[in-house]
């Protein structure tokens, strides 16, 4: 494991165990990362909110409603 602050460390377990297991449409690239790799834990919850951004935004561009939900974390 690449170094990290024990902060760091703290909310990478933290997403690990709340995190949701949502289908996705590339399998390969959703694969769970291990809770050993803080940094890829972190990155990874990064790019969920980034695809569900992406989702809303073309939902409501498409639609002017979304059925994707407002994420307020």
């Amino acid at each position: 494991m690449r170094c990290c602050t024990d902060e760091l460390r703290v909310r990478a377990e933290e997403l690990f165990r709340t995190a949701t297991r949502d289908v996705k449409h590339y399998v390969e690239f959703w694969k769970q990362v291990p809770p050993t790799e803080p940094y890829r834990v972190i990155l990874g919850d990064v790019r969920d909110k980034l695809y569900k951004t992406r989702e809303r935004a073309r939902h409501l561009l498409a639609h002017d409603i979304s059925d994707v939900p407002e994420e307020t974390n």
